[in-house]
């Protein structure tokens, strides 16, 4: 205890050595704790259903989309009655945003509609009251399941919500509650909540969900027969997937039926909160390598300082483990310090990242949790680092020169002593981390290009299953105001998930093949704000005969003379007049920027939704409550299903490119920071080292500037020592890059320029401090220590 009160109190005397390492080392460890609590949240996840390794979802895999569909209710239909490895299957429709009406507010709700037998296949028990029966099932009663969740926030856990009528959607529709679902299950795929469920068959739907093939909007779940594998039931679909295919050629061809498991929702919800799983985990090691070297060089400049100190109780009669025994307790309660952090600033990292754009703690899905084992890691985590940290004074312990010391020469410094050559560790390894994170911002910039201005846009999607009539009638109101510029209407807005894949052919083509399209009204690419490269833009007279090309479904079709005036085929029957071709730019969700893409015009295709989508002057806000306004004048009392800027709607979309954006920012600016700590901490050393020589040389006659300059060109050098060799590493490589893997972000000179003089500006800053406290140097109290 005596020997704990010592270390404590040696480390509250020295809060310039205390708290850089607390804060320091803390937050390098708090992204290892953050990326192990996100992976512990996704995979740790117990699903409340039976046998769980046989439950499995069927998706439509459409030929060259890299994305996987729902199935169509027809195809569903004709699977139950094609011999399958499955004992039972039952399809489900989401409807991801839909209200509760309560007494004193509306609450949002994620409304499942669920067929015959979906809970049977699922094999989920009710935390309370019941699931339907056949009865309800077939009859389309109105009858409701609770999620849990929802049951604890909207209802507060009351069990007599049991037999009550609650009323659901923005056209009220009474429901009463049969069940409550089990704690923890909100849908089988992880990061897509459902908070409540009733009969598919009584649902207000449009009847397309149901008699279209090209509708894959079906979530279908089933459940393997004992003893038959996923690789068998798999032959099976691609069995079944043929057959439907030479049934309905125009409608089922490219397309196949594949299973996923499980824990694929797993791998999604992980590859949206860490897009860059390989790039964090690099980053949480390197930020781990950086922390400790810091650290490291913390240590090994206080035990400088403390040399003659250590060989003076050594010469008394100290041994080693005397003198080690209180460098480990200082260790100890250092991780006891810095645990707090890391789990702190860890789990912040953590529940960041998994929370959407604009979401608060209590919407989430799913949120790390501080529990045992995060604590463990935490604290298990922190006392290695500081150990090895330490190591530096142990090992100095073990080599000590009493008769040196005490004739005072061990207290000479030169430049890489003391940490030195930690300093320079860490200055390389920062302009390596800042040129890589520059090299791969440029890269997610470019991926998140939109090819369009986002600035002074909003949209709004309407429901018009009882109005067809509405949107023509918000866009007169709009453009009638003075505030708005250009308004128009589509079937989607941009990157939507809702996208229509259409069969075309013609020009140098002349077999079918398939890409994305959209239905859209006219002046929708002057409101967007793409440019017309050929041609010119949709009128809203133009029919179904006319169609848009962008620039590389142009390129891909024609490539040696202009689409403009040329006739491509659609499916079997209709021939589409090319008006004209337009810039590539980001109509989908994909990644991919350049993806081929037409549109066709309005008269193609009706919906029961419709985006109305306004550009104007001003801020886009404005345009915003302008629009609220108008659909307000025609649906008294109703809200849109969706209002939003155009600017925010891409932030919440291109999530993964800006979380991607945001960890190498942080990347870049935490090893900014630690590189200038390093030089602080060094100069300060250098400054306690060289207190009688700067005292002496005061003393006879030099001046505060010259003490500041030379303690600044100490700084300078460790800097440029730093930088040469962070640059050859970095020429290393590149050359070792560019020979096995093509394809990498090339890195410019400019890259480099920018990082070395970024880390250099902020290293100089950094050496200001010690700098000006060497110009205080006292002579008389100096030597006097002396």
């Amino acid at each position: 205890m005596r020997d704990l009160r010592l270390a404590l109190r040696s480390l509250l005397r020295a809060p310039s050595f205390t708290l850089p390492i607390v804060i320091v080392l803390g937050l390098g460890l708090g992204a290892n704790v953050a990326l192990y609590s996100i992976l512990q949240t996704v995979f740790l996840r117990p699903l409340p259903v039976a046998e769980r390794e046989r439950l499995t979802i069927i998706k439509t895999q459409l030929k060259g989309d890299p994305l996987k569909w729902g199935v169509s209710h027809a195809r569903f239909e004709e699977l139950k009655a094609c011999p399958c490895p499955f004992t039972n299957m039952a399809e489900s429709l989401c409807e991801s945003s839909t209200t509760l009406q309560l007494a004193d507010r509306k609450w949002p709700v994620a409304m499942s509609m669920v067929g015959r037998g979906w809970f049977q296949v699922l094999g989920m028990k009710p935390s309370h009251g019941r699931t339907f029966t056949s009865e309800e099932e077939a009859t389309g009663a109105p009858v409701a399941v609770l999620s849990h969740r929802l049951w604890r926030t909207a209802f507060q856990g009351d069990p007599a919500i049991l037999g009550r009528t609650v009323l659901t959607g923005e056209s009220p529709i009474p429901v009463t509650v049969v069940g409550i679902g089990p704690a923890g299950f909100e849908g089988l795929e992880l990061g897509r909540r459902e908070d409540l469920w009733i009969p598919l068959q009584g649902a207000k739907i449009s009847q397309g969900y149901f008699s279209r093939r090209e509708s894959l909007a079906f979530s279908v779940a089933a459940r393997l027969k004992p003893g038959v594998s996923r690789f068998q039931a798999q032959v099976a679909l691609e069995t079944a997937s043929a057959a439907m295919a030479m049934a309905h050629p125009d409608t089922d061809s490219g397309q196949h039926l594949v299973l996923e498991s499980l824990e694929a929702s797993e791998q999604k919800l992980l590859k949206r909160v860490l897009p860059q799983r390989t790039l964090l985990l690099i980053t949480s090691g390197l930020a781990l390598l950086l922390a400790v070297v810091g650290t490291s060089g913390i240590f090994a400049a206080r035990a400088a300082k403390r040399e003659q100190e250590l060989v003076t109780r050594y010469a008394l009669g100290a041994d080693g483990s005397a003198l080690a025994k209180p460098l480990l307790l200082e260790a100890l309660l250092l991780a006891l310090l810095t645990a707090p952090v890391a789990l702190g600033s860890g789990l912040w990292v953590a529940r960041h990242f998994m929370l959407n754009p604009g979401q608060t703690a209590k919407d989430a899905i799913i949120l790390p949790q501080l529990d045992g084992r995060i604590l463990a890691l935490g604290l298990g985590l922190s006392l290695v680092a500081l150990l090895l940290a330490a190591a530096i004074p142990l090992l100095k312990v073990r080599r000590m020169n009493p008769a040196r010391a005490l004739a005072l020469k061990g207290g000479g410094a030169t430049l890489l002593k003391g940490g030195g050559f930690f300093v320079m560790g860490q200055v390389g390894l920062s302009l390596i981390l800042l040129v890589a994170s520059s090299v791969a911002l440029h890269a997610f910039r470019s991926a998140a290009h939109m090819g369009y201005p986002t600035a002074h846009r909003a949209f709004m999607v309407v429901d018009t299953t009882n109005d067809p009539g509405l949107p023509d009638r918000l866009l007169a109101r709009l453009r009638a105001m003075p505030e708005v510029t250009k308004a128009t209407r589509g079937i989607a807005a941009p990157l939507a998930n809702f996208i229509f894949r259409f069969g075309i052919r013609g020009g140098e083509r002349t077999e079918m093949e398939v890409f994305p399209g959209a239905v859209v009204a006219g002046d929708w690419f002057s409101t967007l704000g793409v440019s017309v490269l050929e041609g010119r833009d949709f009128t809203n007279q133009d029919g179904q005969d006319k169609v848009i090309l962008n620039e590389n479904l142009a390129r891909r079709f024609f490539p040696n003379a202009s689409a403009v005036g040329r006739t491509i085929e659609l499916g079997s029957n209709a021939h589409l007049d090319i008006v004209g071709v337009v810039a590539d730019h980001r109509m989908r969700p994909d990644a991919e920027f350049h993806l081929p893409m037409l549109w066709l015009t309005q008269d193609w295709l009706k919906m029961n939704t419709s985006c109305v989508m306004v550009t104007g002057r001003g801020s886009a806000r404005a345009i915003l409550e302008r629009m609220r306004e108008a659909f307000s004048l025609e649906k008294t009392g109703t809200e849109p299903e969706k209002l939003i800027t155009l600017e925010d709607h891409v932030a919440a979309t291109l999530h993964q490119e800006n979380q991607n954006m945001r960890l190498l920012g942080s990347l870049g600016l935490g090893s900014l920071m630690l590189a200038c700590f390093g030089l602080w901490a060094a100069l300060n050393l250098q400054v306690a080292l060289k207190g009688r020589e700067l005292a002496i040389r005061m003393a006879l006659g030099a001046t505060a500037r010259q003490l500041a300059t030379r303690i600044l060109g100490l700084g300078a050098r460790l800097l440029a020592l730093g930088l040469v060799t962070g640059a050859f590493v970095i020429w290393l490589l590149t050359r070792l890059a560019a020979s096995h893997w093509a394809g990498l972000p090339t890195l410019s000179s400019l890259d480099l320029l920018s990082a070395a003089g970024a880390l250099t500006a902020a290293g100089l800053l950094a050496c200001l401090i010690p700098a000006l406290r060497a110009a205080r140097t006292n002579p008389s109290d100096t030597l006097r220590n002396e």
